[in-house]
Protein backbone atom coordinates (compact mmCIF):
# COMPACT_ATOMS: atom_id res chain seq x y z
CA UNK A 1 0.00 0.00 0.00
CA UNK A 2 1.66 3.28 -0.95
CA UNK A 3 1.03 6.26 1.73
CA UNK A 4 0.86 9.83 -0.16
CA UNK A 5 1.19 13.04 2.36
CA UNK A 6 -0.47 15.13 -0.58
CA UNK A 7 -3.96 16.73 0.64
CA UNK A 8 -6.77 16.85 -1.96
CA UNK A 9 -6.44 20.85 -2.94
CA UNK A 10 -9.35 21.10 -6.14
CA UNK A 11 -8.71 23.91 -8.28
CA UNK A 12 -12.57 24.21 -8.60
CA UNK A 13 -15.30 25.71 -6.43
CA UNK A 14 -18.88 24.32 -6.22
CA UNK A 15 -21.58 26.89 -4.84
CA UNK A 16 -24.75 25.48 -2.91
CA UNK A 17 -26.08 26.34 -5.98
CA UNK A 18 -25.11 23.38 -7.77
CA UNK A 19 -26.72 21.63 -5.04
CA UNK A 20 -30.04 22.92 -5.65
CA UNK A 21 -29.61 22.50 -9.30
CA UNK A 22 -29.38 18.92 -8.83
CA UNK A 23 -31.83 18.48 -6.34
CA UNK A 24 -34.44 20.42 -8.95
CA UNK A 25 -33.52 17.88 -11.61
CA UNK A 26 -33.79 14.95 -9.09
CA UNK A 27 -37.20 16.23 -8.19
CA UNK A 28 -38.02 17.32 -11.78
CA UNK A 29 -39.18 20.97 -10.54
CA UNK A 30 -38.58 24.04 -12.38
CA UNK A 31 -36.62 26.92 -10.81
CA UNK A 32 -40.20 28.70 -10.79
CA UNK A 33 -41.79 25.68 -8.37
CA UNK A 34 -39.04 26.24 -6.41
CA UNK A 35 -39.51 29.74 -5.81
CA UNK A 36 -43.13 29.15 -5.15
CA UNK A 37 -42.69 27.01 -2.71
CA UNK A 38 -39.95 29.36 -0.97
CA UNK A 39 -41.85 32.12 -1.24
CA UNK A 40 -39.31 33.61 -3.61
CA UNK A 41 -38.66 35.54 -6.56
CA UNK A 42 -37.60 32.81 -9.87
CA UNK A 43 -34.57 36.10 -9.90
CA UNK A 44 -33.97 35.08 -6.55
CA UNK A 45 -33.93 31.48 -7.03
CA UNK A 46 -31.80 31.91 -10.48
CA UNK A 47 -29.19 33.95 -8.17
CA UNK A 48 -29.11 31.39 -5.59
CA UNK A 49 -28.34 28.51 -8.09
CA UNK A 50 -25.30 30.91 -10.13
CA UNK A 51 -24.19 31.51 -6.64
CA UNK A 52 -24.64 35.39 -6.90
CA UNK A 53 -26.97 35.37 -4.17
CA UNK A 54 -25.47 34.41 -0.48
CA UNK A 55 -27.70 31.56 1.50
CA UNK A 56 -28.58 33.29 4.98
CA UNK A 57 -29.98 31.67 8.03
CA UNK A 58 -33.59 32.62 6.90
CA UNK A 59 -33.56 30.50 3.19
CA UNK A 60 -31.28 27.58 4.71
CA UNK A 61 -34.26 27.00 7.64
CA UNK A 62 -36.57 27.16 4.18
CA UNK A 63 -34.40 24.84 2.00
CA UNK A 64 -34.43 22.38 5.34
CA UNK A 65 -38.13 22.30 4.85
CA UNK A 66 -38.84 22.47 1.12
CA UNK A 67 -35.24 20.16 -0.07
CA UNK A 68 -34.15 18.68 2.62
CA UNK A 69 -31.18 18.50 4.94
CA UNK A 70 -30.11 20.79 7.82
CA UNK A 71 -30.33 24.30 7.95
CA UNK A 72 -26.78 23.74 9.41
CA UNK A 73 -26.02 21.35 6.01
CA UNK A 74 -26.71 24.76 3.85
CA UNK A 75 -25.46 27.39 6.14
CA UNK A 76 -21.87 25.31 6.35
CA UNK A 77 -21.84 24.43 2.24
CA UNK A 78 -22.14 28.49 2.08
CA UNK A 79 -19.42 29.16 4.43
CA UNK A 80 -17.26 26.68 2.23
CA UNK A 81 -18.14 28.18 -0.81
CA UNK A 82 -17.35 31.43 0.24
CA UNK A 83 -14.02 30.84 1.71
CA UNK A 84 -12.95 28.89 -0.89
CA UNK A 85 -13.92 32.13 -3.57
CA UNK A 86 -12.27 34.20 -1.25
CA UNK A 87 -9.23 31.80 -1.91
CA UNK A 88 -8.99 32.18 -5.40
CA UNK A 89 -8.99 36.09 -4.92
CA UNK A 90 -6.01 35.74 -2.36
CA UNK A 91 -4.45 33.44 -5.10
CA UNK A 92 -4.83 36.32 -7.86
CA UNK A 93 -4.00 39.05 -5.44
CA UNK A 94 -0.78 37.51 -4.27
CA UNK A 95 0.21 36.60 -8.28
CA UNK A 96 -0.36 40.59 -8.76
CA UNK A 97 2.47 40.85 -5.52
CA UNK A 98 4.94 39.02 -7.01
CA UNK A 99 7.14 41.94 -8.11
CA UNK A 100 7.24 43.11 -4.84
CA UNK A 101 10.06 40.62 -3.78
CA UNK A 102 12.49 42.24 -5.72
CA UNK A 103 12.01 44.81 -3.46
CA UNK A 104 13.61 42.29 -0.45
CA UNK A 105 16.71 40.09 -0.16
CA UNK A 106 14.54 36.89 -0.07
CA UNK A 107 17.79 34.82 -0.74
CA UNK A 108 19.10 36.19 2.40
CA UNK A 109 16.25 35.73 4.37
CA UNK A 110 16.07 31.94 3.31
CA UNK A 111 18.95 31.47 4.62
CA UNK A 112 18.93 33.20 7.82
CA UNK A 113 15.19 30.60 8.26
CA UNK A 114 12.71 33.80 7.90
CA UNK A 115 11.08 31.89 5.28
CA UNK A 116 11.62 28.52 3.99
CA UNK A 117 14.19 27.98 1.36
CA UNK A 118 12.73 27.30 -2.42
CA UNK A 119 13.87 28.02 -5.98
CA UNK A 120 12.53 31.65 -7.15
CA UNK A 121 10.53 30.06 -9.73
CA UNK A 122 6.79 31.61 -10.62
CA UNK A 123 5.14 28.60 -9.61
CA UNK A 124 6.59 29.48 -5.73
CA UNK A 125 6.69 33.37 -5.96
CA UNK A 126 2.91 33.82 -4.65
CA UNK A 127 3.54 31.93 -1.69
CA UNK A 128 6.59 33.59 -0.80
CA UNK A 129 4.81 36.51 -0.92
CA UNK A 130 2.39 35.52 1.74
CA UNK A 131 5.14 34.03 3.89
CA UNK A 132 6.83 37.45 4.01
CA UNK A 133 3.21 39.64 4.67
CA UNK A 134 3.36 37.38 7.56
CA UNK A 135 6.62 37.51 8.79
CA UNK A 136 6.30 41.57 8.61
CA UNK A 137 2.86 41.63 9.99
CA UNK A 138 1.32 43.83 7.07
CA UNK A 139 -2.05 42.47 4.74
CA UNK A 140 -0.14 43.83 1.41
CA UNK A 141 2.89 45.24 -0.32
CA UNK A 142 1.46 48.17 0.04
CA UNK A 143 0.79 48.07 3.40
CA UNK A 144 4.22 47.41 3.82
CA UNK A 145 5.46 49.91 2.07
CA UNK A 146 3.85 52.34 4.14
CA UNK A 147 4.89 50.99 7.67
CA UNK A 148 8.50 50.08 6.31
CA UNK A 149 9.83 52.28 3.90
CA UNK A 150 10.17 55.69 6.03
CA UNK A 151 12.08 53.77 8.92
CA UNK A 152 15.36 54.67 10.01
CA UNK A 153 18.22 53.16 11.35
CA UNK A 154 20.48 54.91 13.89
CA UNK A 155 24.09 53.68 15.23
CA UNK A 156 25.37 54.56 18.04
CA UNK A 157 28.93 53.26 19.55
CA UNK A 158 29.44 51.98 22.84
CA UNK A 159 31.45 54.05 25.38
CA UNK A 160 34.27 51.56 25.01
CA UNK A 161 34.67 51.66 21.89
CA UNK A 162 34.84 55.49 21.58
CA UNK A 163 37.56 54.78 24.70
CA UNK A 164 39.29 52.34 22.45
CA UNK A 165 39.66 54.91 19.56
CA UNK A 166 41.04 57.85 21.33
CA UNK A 167 43.75 55.19 22.57
CA UNK A 168 45.11 54.57 19.22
Amino acid sequence: MTKTTRTFTPDWVSSPGDAIADLLEERDWTQAQLAERLGYTTKHISQLINGKAPINEETALKLERVMGSTAAFWLRYEAQYRAALALKEEENRLKEWTSWLDQLPVKDLMNQGVIPKCRLIAKNKPGLVKKLLQFFGVASPEDWQNYYAGMEVAFRRTREEQLNMKLK
